[in-house]
């Protein structure tokens, strides 16, 4: 069974050391992948999922439904599209062409401007279909926030 390691201390390193030779000790054979650089953000998280919610919106609004092939009635049904369908659907899918060692978002090992990669092309096909749509930004975010907290205290 694969194993993995956070290293991002010495005492994690330590630990990662001794286990790797004891793995070495019993078997005599150990293979490494490892992933290093800057992790996504919290907050660039975050922008990504109000991201997702505002197309999943746009597209509703519009009436460009997701189209779901419905193996129970046997025929393909529209859908109304949510944050975590366009996730699945939409971002995903040019998150793994651009990345392909990534399998969620919280894989994502980049900086700001190298999400650009992701969103700038999808922000190029909604506008192709009408719908003009921008990354997210801080004031976005605290905006957001700010609506959240009033649903949550009903104020």
């Amino acid at each position: 069974m694969p194993e993995s390691a956070l290293v991002n201390s010495d005492v994690s390193h330590a630990r990662f050391l001794k286990r790797v030779q004891e793995l070495y000790d019993k078997t005599g054979y150990v293979r490494f992948r490892w992933k290093t650089g800057d992790k996504v953000t919290y907050t660039q998280i975050k922008a990504i999922h109000l991201f997702c919610k505002w197309i999943a919106e746009a597209c509703n609004d519009r009436g460009a439904y997701m189209e779901v092939n419905c193996s129970v009635f046997k025929k393909t049904m529209s859908c109304r599209w949510t944050g975590d369908s366009v996730k699945k659907h939409i971002w995903y899918p040019i998150q793994k062409s651009v990345f392909p060692e990534t399998d969620s978002i919280k894989d994502l090992r980049v900086k700001e401007h190298d999400l650009a990669e992701i969103f700038d092309p999808i922000i190029a096909h909604l506008g192709n279909e009408g719908i003009s749509l921008s990354f997210p930004n801080a004031e976005d975010l605290k905006r957001e926030q700010t609506r959240q907290d009033r649903n949550f205290t009903g104020v």
